[in-house]
């Protein structure tokens, strides 16, 4: 979730290798998505499109 809900921004995530796993168009203030797909190890949530000094909180859940 962006600082504001007018925060414009794109994101997506990689392993730990590198590779795209998931990919978020234009998104505004928010990303919801429940979208299962197998993980095993490290992962990252990058994100572009934002001002610098744009902040974010991330939960990023995972079930077993």
């Amino acid at each position: 979730m962006a600082n504001t809900a007018t925060t414009v921004f794109t994101s997506y995530i990689t392993d730990g290798d590198g590779t795209e796993v998931a990919r978020y168009g234009l998104q505004t203030g928010e990303l919801n998505d429940i979208t299962a797909f197998p993980m095993a190890g490290t992962y990252t949530m990058n994100i572009t499109n934002a001002s610098p000094d744009d902040t974010f909180k991330i939960y990023f859940g995972v079930e077993e």
